[in-house]
């Protein structure tokens, strides 16, 4: 009897290392990713509406740079993000009317229709700070939500599987301080801001909300969060996020290069191969 409680003690011990000695590697594969290219494939879901869009990226991580061509929904469309240029706005050719070239800001309503998430947000380093936020916020509690499957099977390929559950996940009332907005708001709570809109339909709050105004906020980032980790990297090459409605978002990177070496004409608006 003593034996097998020492040995259920011990495999709840090693699970524990386990999942911290994974997570740590998950976030350190994720820390020394600087450049990347990559096809993306989005699935954003409002409601009874399913937004998707398939992607070609190539990404540089600090300072920020992404360029970004569209197979869906609008084929040929192409976009450039640079960090500190262009008064931080998206260089953008619509491919369509008006065939102008424009410049958007990433939280245009033109630019988020049809996304949770914004060209801000590429990549892995997002996806990076919510994890460690979480960890650093109370990391008993995190690694009690954790847990990890390995080869589990996503569409013909095996991956290790890592869900974080927040069965406690709802929304509660916040309180907006001066020059606040959704997005503002997000970023401070590590949610999504797009989540907090739609928690919120009588407002737009991308631009300023009114100080006082009292909204609805998500008290975590999603009840549910699914990673499929590429064991031969330790990336989270599928990311799925759930609230209490189902499915929030999809999104699965293939044909990943990990630290290419980009040429010097990447991330000009003069790159010839991007056609501005």
């Amino acid at each position: 009897m003593l034996a097998a409680m020492l040995f259920c003690m011990w495999a709840s011990f090693s699970y524990a290392q386990e999942k911290q000695q994974f997570f740590f590697r998950m976030i350190t594969a994720m820390s020394e990713v600087r450049t990347a290219s990559y096809n993306f494939s989005g699935t954003d879901v409002f409601g009874d509406e399913i937004k998707t869009s398939e992607l070609v990226v190539r990404l540089n991580v600090k300072p920020l740079k992404v360029y970004v061509y569209s197979i869906t929904p609008h084929p040929g469309s192409r976009a450039l993000f640079v960090e500190g240029e262009n008064k931080n706005n998206i260089l953008i050719d619509p491919n369509a009317f008006p065939y102008i070239n424009l410049n958007l800001s990433p939280y245009h309503s033109l630019m988020r229709k049809g996304h949770h998430f914004t060209i801000k947000e590429s990549g892995f380093e997002y996806v990076k700070n919510v994890m460690l936020n979480y960890y650093l916020k109370d990391s008993a509690a995190f690694f009690n939500a954790l847990t990890i499957n390995r080869h589990v099977k996503f569409k013909d390929t095996f991956y290790d599987q890592v869900v974080i559950e927040h069965p406690n996940f709802k929304y509660v009332d916040y309180k907006v301080l001066s020059g606040e907005n959704f997005t503002s708001i997000g970023t401070k709570l590590c949610v999504n801001d797009d989540m907090i809109r739609l928690a919120n339909p009588s407002l737009s709050g991308f631009n300023d909300l009114k100080a006082g105004t009292l909204i609805k906020v998500p008290n975590c980032f999603a009840k549910k969060i699914v990673f499929y980790v590429d064991p031969s990297n330790f990336l989270p090459v599928v990311q799925e996020s759930y609230t209490e409605k189902g499915l929030y978002g999809r999104y699965v990177f293939s044909s990943l290069v990990i630290n290419p070496v980009f040429p010097p004409e990447e991330f000009l608006r003069t790159n010839k191969e991007y056609g501005f």
